[in-house]
């Protein structure tokens, strides 16, 4: 029930050439950034545009990225718009709000960045490494594996430990578990872990128990806000936890819109078994 990733050793091929300076008079999140200070560090240079839906399928994992790795990982979104009314600020300010955006976003109206990068789609990313050369890009939707390889790599490449595991819909064990064909047990009284990475507005885990047991969870290692709680979550005090006693098929997460998260349950009686996530 745990995949492991194989190393990932060399890039994808790539013309490697030098970044080129990411200047606007317009920046949402940040004052501007200024090139010198992006000297030394790994970038992820999204291009999309609000106007082009296809574009806006890995913002769930460009907003996860920016969580998990901020201080290490530099992300800037620059906006070049697919539309007239995407040219309008305030109107991209806005989108940029509702989708929860939060990394840095250079407004890109007249293209020079674009062509800077010689970027061909919405949705591209380029990444560059810590000597300021592009030196993958990717294009298209739901390869987080394959974007986190060469994100991982070029950290690695500048001495920057970082982590990333589990991964998407990896299931990831801490402590005493049995891992059978079709569960995995918890064998001990003490409290441990289980838990996983998941896309998407809803979570929901199948569960065993023998007797009535209380099972804390946590998302983004945190108790579960109760705008975020699924139907058979409750809460003690500040624990959001699910209270579970014979087979059942509980919905823990309930989110108004895709987001990528890492859920872990905290389970302490011995014998109860995991059956399954579904997302």
């Amino acid at each position: 029930m745990i995949m492991n990733r194989s190393p990932h050793l060399l890039m994808r091929p790539l013309d490697v050439f030098e970044a080129p300076k990411i200047e606007s008079d317009t920046w949402f999140n940040s004052r501007p950034i200024k090139p010198e200070e992006l000297k030394g560090k790994v970038c992820l240079v999204y291009f999309f545009s609000i106007g082009e839906p296809s574009a806006l399928t890995e913002v769930p994992h460009l907003r996860y990225l920016h969580r998990k790795l901020q201080g290490k990982l530099q992300i800037i979104g620059v906006h070049m718009p697919k539309y007239e009314r995407d040219e309008e600020k305030e109107f991209v300010q806005r989108a940029l709000k509702g989708l929860e955006i939060e990394f840095p976003v250079a407004l890109d109206n007249e293209m020079k960045i674009w062509n800077g990068f010689r970027n061909q789609f919405w949705g591209q990313m380029h990444f560059v490494d810590g000597e300021g050369k592009v030196r993958s890009t990717h294009a298209g939707d739901k390869a987080a594996e394959e974007i986190e390889k060469d994100i991982l790599f070029l950290l690695g490449q500048a001495d920057i430990e970082a982590d990333l595991r589990p991964g998407l819909g990896e299931m990831a064990l801490e402590g005493d578990w049995y891992v059978g064909e079709d569960s995995a047990e918890h064998t001990s009284e003490e409290e441990d872990a289980i838990g996983l990475r998941y896309e998407g507005r809803s979570l929901a885990i199948g569960v065993i128990a023998d007797k009535p047991v209380q099972i804390r969870v946590l998302l983004d290692g945190k108790p579960v806000p109760r705008s975020s709680a699924g139907d058979d979550l409750s809460y003690k005090g500040k624990q959001s936890v699910l209270e579970v006693v014979g087979e059942r098929h509980l919905h823990v997460v309930k989110e108004d819109m895709e987001r990528m998260r890492e859920a872990t349950f905290l389970v302490r009686a011995k014998g109860v078994k995991v059956t399954g996530f579904f997302a």
